[in-house]
This record gives structure tokens, C-alpha cells and sequence, in this order.
């Protein structure tokens, strides 16, 4: 029997999630962007393991 998996739980807070969408926002207004784009527009160098759950929480939030 498989082990059912535990909620999606977010990296920070909602009011942290709307300071790094906004800095998203600012710079790109409501143009398309890649991943890595807005990974660096939240203050990430790439993608990585850290950028994933940045972004993720922001998705998690439905902000992105």
C-alpha cells in the first residue's frame, strides 16, 4: 500500500510572497517570463534547488 503524500506546505509567509512578486511585477510588468528570469528578479544567481521552492511558494499563493 503506498503512503499517502503530506500537504503542499509554503517556504514563507504570504506577506514575504507578495514583496517578491511585486519586485516580479516591477520589472517585467505583465510580459511573459521564463523561470530563470523571475528566479532573478526574487533575487536567486539560477535555477536551483532554493529558486524551485521560491517559486513554487509563489505558485502555492497563486500569485504566479
Amino acid at each position: 500500500m503506498t503512503r499517502p503524500r503530506s500537504p503542499a506546505y509554503p517556504k514563507f509567509p504570504l506577506e514575504k510572497a507578495l514583496v517578491m512578486i511585486s519586485d516580479i511585477f516591477e520589472a517585467d510588468r505583465r510580459n511573459i517570463i521564463d523561470r530563470e528570469t523571475a528566479a532573478k528578479h526574487v533575487g536567486c544567481s539560477s535555477l536551483s534547488g532554493a529558486s524551485d521552492k521560491v517559486l513554487a511558494t509563489l505558485k502555492h499563493y497563486n500569485l504566479l
